[in-house]
């Protein structure tokens, strides 16, 4: 796959006018990337464990939220997520402060994410021109989802 054929991200080329649309974007930059990695890069398991991860909302972690809770949940038959829009949207209503912790907490999924995806940019040397460009692309997306938190 060269460069020109792999598609740019909304990060890109349009602003997200709010959370619900940025979050989209976020979740279709992940999918191209697992897409190009899945079965022939390591790092794809990571990139999934980091994303299916449940996250600890108090200090005893007796009460976790995870990307599924909101409406975002992964198809394994298709290799993708699919986000439930009103679930999102109702998730965002009535779980601000959950949904802070699991995109932007201490242990949230965007620090984790800020994290690893670079680690795996410099680690590998030999990186395809392509998939440096879909995990950078990812990475611009996370990023911006962690300011508009």
């Amino acid at each position: 796959m060269g460069i020109n054929n792999v598609g740019k991200t909304s990060y890109e080329t349009d602003p997200a006018q709010n959370l619900n649309e940025a979050l989209i974007q976020f979740v279709t930059a992940y999918d191209n990337l697992q897409a190009l990695i899945y079965n022939s890069h390591s790092f794809s398991d990571e990139l999934k464990m980091a994303m299916y991860r449940p996250i600890c909302l108090d200090d005893q972690c007796r009460m976790f939220i995870s990307l599924y809770e909101i409406g975002v949940v992964y198809f394994p038959q298709k290799g993708k997520y699919g986000v439930d829009k009103k679930k999102l949207e109702d998730a965002f209503l009535s779980r601000p402060d959950d949904l802070t912790k699991l995109f932007i907490g201490d242990n949230g999924l965007l620090p984790r994410l800020c994290e690893i995806v670079p680690a795996f940019l410099e680690s590998d040397v030999d990186l395809q021109e392509d998939i440096y460009t879909l995990a950078m692309r990812f990475l611009n997306e996370c990023r911006r989802l962690m300011v508009m938190f």
